[in-house]
């Protein structure tokens, strides 16, 4: 698996996942994205998952 995909499996319901890049929050569901700073899962207002990830993409965006 390239180190820039990242993959989430919970046993319980998603209902959003966020994309923090600069300025940006973008809600999500699937992630398989070329390059992101975090993501979090949040469930009834409430991080459950967080990751923070620095990765070039696949076409060298930073």
């Amino acid at each position: 698996m390239p180190a820039d995909y990242v993959q989430w499996s919970t046993s319980g319901q998603v209902r959003a996942a966020y994309i923090l890049g600069g300025d940006r929050a973008m809600p999500r569901i699937g992630l398989g994205f070329d390059h992101f700073a975090s993501a979090s899962f949040t469930e009834g207002g409430d991080t459950f998952a967080r990751l923070d990830v620095n990765a070039e993409g696949r076409n060298g965006a930073r």
